[in-house]
């Protein structure tokens, strides 16, 4: 489900719980592998998606760009698929 979600532009966010009484916390808080306790044994809740459209003049710019023999390179933290729908999008890589 992520995949084809993030193959479409979008961003693909879970959302998940667990459960911990103050005490339980409490004894965990000190423990070295705190962050790995902690996100263990968790609900899963749901996932989502969400879209962050391309600006409208994104795409004229990296037109402009290429016009002008300038090479776009885009940096992103997304997931691959998603960079690649974007990059797509708006014409920093081509289509095959």
């Amino acid at each position: 489900m992520k995949d084809e979600m993030t193959s479409r532009g979008l961003r693909a966010i879970a959302f998940s719980y667990r459960d911990l009484s103050v005490q339980e916390y409490e004894n965990i808080r000190h423990d070295e592998n705190f962050e790995q306790i902690l996100f263990e044994k968790h609900t899963f809740q749901a996932i989502v998606a969400l879209e962050d459209p391309l600006r409208d003049r994104a795409s004229k710019f990296i037109k402009f760009a290429n016009k002008g023999k300038i090479t776009v390179r885009m940096i992103t933290g997304d997931n691959l698929d998603t960079a690649k729908k974007v990059a797509l999008d708006c014409g920093i890589l081509a289509d095959g």
